[in-house]
This record gives C-alpha cells, sequence and structure tokens, in this order.
C-alpha cells in the first residue's frame, strides 16, 4: 500500500524559472541604515570543561512503562544498514580553548555566555535580503520551499574568523514583514561540504517578534534537557552588523548531523522535519518508504514496532506541560524525527519552542484534550499514543514525572529572573527589536506567573484525572462525559 506523502526537495525548473522571475524584478532595493550602537569584543574564556559533550543516555535503554512491546522488525534492507565500525565525525572538534559544557552544549551556547558576533554584508546581499523578506510569502505560495543563501563578506567571533560562509532568512515568512529584524541562519558548509566554524555548520539567530522576553526557546530547551530529552542548545547572543550594533537574538542549536552526532552518537539515519516532512539527511541515498511505514502505523502495537513510543510519550507531554501550541502534541509542525538505523525505530526530537510558556490566558489548555483551534496539522502519533489505554497511561504518567521532578516555579523564575539580568542591557540597547523595552518587562512577567498557574493547574488536572473526574478549571473536578 503507496500512502501520497507531499516531500518538498529541490525545486524544479519551473519553480526555478518563478524564482529567476522573482530577483530579475528586484533592481536596486538599498538596505535601511542601522542605529550606531558598538559594543565591546568578548575574550575567551579559560576552558571549564571537556572538549566533547558527555553521552546522553541510549534511546533504547529507556524503560517503557505499560507499553507491551512486540518483536521489532529489522529496518528495511533497501534502506543502508546499521553502521558498522567507528563513526566518521561531521565535522572536527571545536579548539581545547572552546570546549562543551557539562550539559553537553558548544562554547557558544553556553548558558553563562551572551556571545557577540561579527558581520559584515555587502549592500547587494542585504538587498537581496530585504527582498527575500519581502516576496517571503509570495515565495510559499509559489511552493518555493528554500529561502536562498547568499554571501557574508566577513564572520567573526572574537580573534576566529569563518571563510565561504553563506547567510539566509529563517522563521516563518507569514510574520516577516510585521517586524524590523532579520532572523538569520549562517552557513558554513554551502560552498564546501566539510565547511565548519568551530565545528558547528550552522549558527541560528532567531528574533521571532512574539518572543518578547527573549527567554521562550531558551527555557523550553533548557528544561527538556534537564528531563532527558535530545533537544538543543541554545542562549541569546549580540550580533554586530557592518560595524554597527544590529541586535539581540536567541541563539539556537541546529539540529544537523552535528547535532546527532553529539547528542546519539550514530548521525547516520534519516532525519525528517514533520514541516511537509523534508528529508534533512540522506537525501540521495534514501526515500520514503520507512516514512510511509511510519505513518501508517494505527494502533500502539504497530506504532511501536517503528517509533519509539517512552521518548514519543515524553516529548508530546513535556510539550503540554509548557504548553507549547505549535508542537506536535498542539498538532503544529515543529518537530524533527530521526530513523535510528541502530534499533530501526523513529525518534521524536524537539524543536522550536518560541511560542512556547504561552501566555495566562491560556494557562487552562487541558493536555489531553486540547488541540489549536486553528491552522492544526493533526496529530497523528499523539491521537495513536493516547488512544491505547497503556499509551495513555504512559503519557499521564510521563507528565506527571515531568511536572514534579523538572517543572519546578521557583527554579525556573529564577532562571529567567538570571537570565533576563543578563540580556537586560542588549535588549534595552537593541535599535531593531519589534517592541519596546517596556513590553519587555510587561511580557516576561507574565511568563514568571504563567508558570506557576500552569504548575498549579496541571496539578489539580492530574489528580481529577485519576480520580476518573474531567477536570474544567472554572467548575473543578467534575464526573466523565
Amino acid at each position: 500500500m503507496h500512502i501520497p506523502i507531499t516531500i518538498r526537495r529541490a525545486p524544479g525548473a519551473a519553480q526555478l524559472s518563478r524564482r529567476a522571475g522573482l530577483y530579475a524584478a528586484l533592481g536596486l532595493l538599498l538596505a535601511a541604515c542601522m542605529a550606531d550602537a558598538p559594543a565591546a569584543d568578548e575574550a575567551p574564556e579559560a576552558p571549564a570543561a571537556s572538549p566533547r559533550p558527555g553521552a546522553l543516555p541510549r534511546f533504547d535503554e529507556l524503560p517503557r512503562p505499560g507499553v507491551d512491546a512486540p518483536d521489532r522488525p529489522a529496518p528495511i534492507q533497501h534502506i543502508r544498514p546499521p553502521t558498522r565500525g567507528p563513526l566518521i565525525r561531521p565535522t572536527p572538534a571545536p579548539p581545547a580553548r572552546f570546549p562543551y559544557d557539562a550539559e553537553g552544549c558548544h562554547w557558544l551556547l553556553r548558558q553563562d555566555h551572551v556571545p557577540t558576533f561579527h558581520v559584515e554584508l555587502s549592500d547587494e546581499t542585504l538587498a537581496l535580503l530585504e527582498f527575500d523578506r519581502e516576496w517571503g510569502y509570495a515565495r510559499n505560495e509559489l511552493e518555493i520551499e528554500d529561502t536562498p543563501y547568499h554571501p557574508v563578506a566577513s564572520f567573526r567571533y572574537g580573534d576566529i574568523e569563518a571563510r565561504g560562509v553563506r547567510v539566509r532568512l529563517r522563521g516563518n515568512p507569514n510574520f516577516w514583514a510585521g517586524q524590523n529584524k532579520f532572523q538569520f541562519q549562517f552557513s558554513f558548509d554551502e560552498d564546501n561540504r566539510y565547511g565548519h566554524f568551530l565545528g558547528l555548520r550552522k549558527i541560528l539567530f532567531d528574533a521571532a517578534q512574539f518572543n518578547r522576553s527573549f527567554l521562550r526557546d531558551r527555557l523550553a530547551y533548557s528544561v527538556a534537557r534537564q528531563a532527558g530529552l535530545g533537544a538543543p542548545c541554545a542562549n541569546n547572543a549580540r550580533l554586530m552588523l557592518n560595524g554597527a550594533y544590529y541586535g539581540l537574538f536567541t541563539h539556537v542549536e541546529k539540529i544537523d548531523e552535528v547535532f546527532l552526532w553529539n547528542r546519539l552518537r550514530q548521525p547516520t539515519g534519516d532525519l525528517w522535519k514533520r514541516a511537509n516532512w523534508r528529508l534533512r539527511t540522506n537525501e540521495d541515498r534514501s526515500d520514503e518508504r520507512r516514512l510511509e511505514a511510519l505513518l501508517m502505523a494505527a494502533d500502539l502495537a504497530a506504532l511501536d514496532r517503528i517509533f519509539h513510543v517512552p521518548i514519543g510519550a515524553r516529548v508530546l507531554a513535556f510539550e503540554a506541560l509548557l504548553p507549547a501550541p505549535d508542537g506536535a502534541w498542539a498538532g503544529g509542525l515543529n518537530a524533527y524525527y530521526y530513523d535510528d538505523p541502530h534499533t530501526g525505530r523513529f525518534v521524536h526530537l524537539p524543536w522550536d519552542y518560541d511560542g512556547a510558556f504561552i501566555q495566562s490566558d491560556y494557562k487552562y489548555v487541558d493536555p489531553l484534550r486540547w488541540e489549536k483551534p486553528e491552522r492544526s496539522f493533526g496529530r497523528p502519533f499523539f491521537d495513536v499514543i493516547v488512544g491505547d489505554p497503556a499509551g495513555e497511561a504512559l503519557y499521564v504518567d510521563t507528565l506527571e514525572e515531568l511536572l514534579e521532578d523538572h517543572y519546578r516555579p521557583e527554579v525556573l523564575v529564577a532562571r529567567i529572573d538570571r537570565w533576563q539580568a543578563q540580556i537586560e542591557q542588549a535588549m534595552l540597547d537593541d535599535p531593531n527589536k519589534p517592541f519596546d523595552a517596556q513590553l519587555h518587562y510587561e511580557r516576561t512577567d507574565r511568563m514568571r506567573a504563567h508558570i506557576h498557574l500552569r504548575a498549579r493547574f496541571l496539578r489539580d488536572w492530574i489528580d481529577c484525572h485519576r480520580a476518573g473526574g474531567v477536570f474544567i478549571a472554572e467548575a473543578g473536578c467534575t464526573g466523565r462525559d
């Protein structure tokens, strides 16, 4: 049985023709002048940790409470067999003076650090980026999936300068028109497949206009990592553009082969991004039949044969905990799925939580029944897991464990306080933030309040659920419908 799936790869001839037509209309767009607010360079600090991240527990060793796991078939043989012998690292390790920290985060992404990057872009590149922003929505309508890369004149951190760097816009094009600040993805391996910067192939700068605290992604990922999930690292960073301070960003680790190496030590499998089910690794050596088998799983036993159910349930419960309305738990597209060739099962990797910790008017969303009222793309794995009594029990047990052990309001609020103080001056000096400082303070305060309210609601919800009732915030625990 063949399930039709839309998998977007490189643009075809018609798309390239349309893209050429768009760029032919570019003309002489000029970039807006930047406000001049220079910042001092940061000298690298002395190494404080190992130059190599610590390995997380193997995914196939995690407990599987409540799930009857039948024998799993071997991976389909037309996909290459599991890797034998030592793996080849995707990039060289960073120099010894740039070690990974105790959490396994790269030097540039550690939590006690707000790095400053210096970038030089030509007028032509700035004009092309402005054109990409203006036509981002139209490009989506034409199904031109990839935002194009453009040359970077110079990219530097401290005394380290990269060569052959490219830059493109990142984020949802539907929101680009309403904000002052570009969101950037810098790539070091577009011209040279072995290119890197201190061991990283990509560096991401996120500045979603609705993330007014600058802390949503950063806080969410910190909780996920402490809960044992294979989540990216994130901190904040300053960007100097053509000699002037351009702004403060959330600095996010890219999920790619380098990430898979650091988190799984086995980066040879297929990595799929949920949005349009795009293949991100092995594009020239694989096909979608494994993915079709995953999407065909209609019950918990079938899903468990090809999907790591405990990890999937843990990521979904984590997203309900926050909550994260653009995650897979709520019907959103923010997720990666890694097809581990050693176990023959897909692993759910958490991704993109700049919309997490939604504000206090959403504090009562039900972790089991709530789904995005608009733009839901379905919840195939969530529905299969909680649709089975054993899967629902696993999900609720996991939610309770995460709440008790990793969502302690006093700890999270103290973390917000520390990080807000860390970035405050950079936020105040940011000439391109799409909101004023007062709104930053107000929304960060609401985030603190939300964390307390969400924890209280979830505790009441779990108690009511275990008693066989349905908890409604305004009415309390009521009988099941």
